[in-house]
């Protein structure tokens, strides 16, 4: 119990939003630390992508109907803002499934035998 929580509604919903998340990783057949560590790096390029996307729009609507330009702006920081939210939140929900799912296997991309 929190003050910023204090019946654990959010630790709830936050515990059945990532139950379901991890379900749909297994569904997928997602079971690898290579696995999971690709899925976060396609979440970023995909986030980065997204938000180019949206400066691009922004740059031209703004381009061709300036009388626009406040709404133009500050729907493009609302959408901005929700992504980094969603992509946030993925990013940790893919980093606790690392850590409770794939824990038990050896990370690939760091080898502890060096051959000379």
């Amino acid at each position: 119990m929190t003050l910023k929580d204090p019946f654990n509604r959010l630790a709830r919903r936050q515990q059945s939003e990532y139950a379901s998340f991890r379900q749909s990783l297994k569904d997928s057949g997602l079971n690898s630390r290579t696995e999971a560590k690709a899925l976060l790096a396609n979440i970023q390029r995909r986030a980065l992508v997204i938000a180019s996307v949206v400066a691009s729009l922004v740059a031209v609507t703004i381009l061709f109907l300036p009388e626009l330009k406040t709404m133009v702006i500050i729907f493009a920081v609302l959408a901005l803002l929700w992504l980094f939210a969603i992509t946030i939140k993925g990013q940790g929900f893919i980093h606790r499934y690392i850590k409770e799912e794939c824990a038990d296997e050896p990370d690939r991309s760091q080898r502890d035998d060096f051959r000379a």
